[in-house]
């Protein structure tokens, strides 16, 4: 995220979000390991339960790293619940709020929890609790600024060697693989109108008519997508009463979905839900597949929060088509 808005690199959420979901992975097997490790101290209860108790309950009222590890365990179950869930993953504020926590409860897990009580009790079980002085943690800290230093400078090099800015006068262009197509955000049609859960179906019909367009998104108070309505919705809604010859005829004319409609008097009452939507980074031609999958006739966009940001209906595909995006 850091090179992406400091440097002209292109790095697609996709990526970010793929590394997320094998941060999940890893911290699954790291919290399973864990208990592993305390359960077989616990279940042989040798002379080796002595450090783990240290750890996590105290030893002979001697306590110091007892707030460290709970901090870290708790730091690093809340980020794994955070990682494994698509929805908080996928979501930037979420998704840097568990790399912190996952990051701070690594360290004190790994360091802290893991090299200082192996020492505690000593050879001769006598107890000598230690914490780091503040010239070791000065040390400690230019080390990991030298290693920073040596990164960024790697790194830059890396970027520029890659995008084309770091090259002789005389060297051939670079040349990148073909991107994957148009993605979601390049066709859609935004600003979206909207409707929400308690929106009149005198009031979808206005809008429809007005902005000329045959279905929007339906979203509730905190502006999240819960459903789509159409005109079809709508008319089927003013169906009181199918004729008797059409009714014979059902199997044949009319629709089976019929009736499974519930009439009513708001947006909530008739919405398709839950709507078919892509995120902005979707790539067109899966979305091309999903329309015809489905056979529908749009589908909505929204950002990391399912809040609708664009709309594609068909006609939007025909004319990306039409202009040379493929």
């Amino acid at each position: 995220q850091i090179l992406r808005k400091i440097m002209n690199f292109e790095i697609q959420n996709k990526a970010i979000f793929k590394i997320a979901e094998i941060i999940a992975y890893a911290m699954g097997i790291n919290l399973f390991l864990m208990l592993a490790e305390i359960y077989k101290e616990y279940y042989t209860a040798a002379e080796h339960l002595a450090p783990m108790r240290y750890l996590f309950f105290g030893f002979h009222g001697h306590n110091k790293l007892v707030p460290w590890i709970w901090t870290a365990v708790m730091f690093n179950v809340i980020g794994f619940f955070i990682f494994l869930n698509p929805r908080t993953r996928k979501n930037f504020i979420t998704l840097n709020i568990g790399c912190v926590l996952i990051f701070i409860g690594v360290w004190i897990e790994k360091g802290m929890g893991l090299i200082l009580p192996g020492f505690i009790p000593d050879a001769l079980g006598e107890i000598y609790e230690y914490m780091p002085s503040g010239a070791e943690i000065l040390i400690s800290l230019g080390i990991v600024g030298v290693g920073g230093i040596m990164y960024t400078l790697m790194v830059k090099t890396a970027v520029a060697l890659e995008t084309g800015l770091l090259r002789h006068p005389r060297a051939r262009a670079t040349v990148h693989e073909e991107t994957e197509g148009p993605v979601a955000k390049d066709i859609m049609t935004s600003p979206v109108v909207l409707a929400y859960e308690n929106t009149p179906i005198e009031e979808l019909g206005k809008l429809l008519v007005k902005n000329k367009i045959s279905g929007l998104p339906v979203v509730n108070k905190e502006g999240r997508i819960v459903g789509v309505v159409s005109e079809r919705d709508i008319i089927y809604n003013e169906m009181k009463d199918v004729p008797k010859v059409i009714e014979r005829l059902s199997n044949i004319i009319v629709l089976s979905e019929y009736e499974k409609i519930s009439k009513g008097t708001k947006a909530a009452d008739i919405m398709t839900s839950p709507a078919i939507t892509a995120r902005v980074d979707t790539p067109v031609v899966k979305i091309i597949e999903e329309i015809a999958e489905r056979n529908i006739r749009r589908i909505i966009v929204v950002d990391n929060n399912d809040k609708p940001v664009g709309i594609i209906s068909r006609i939007d595909i025909v004319k990306a088509i039409k202009g040379g995006s493929f």
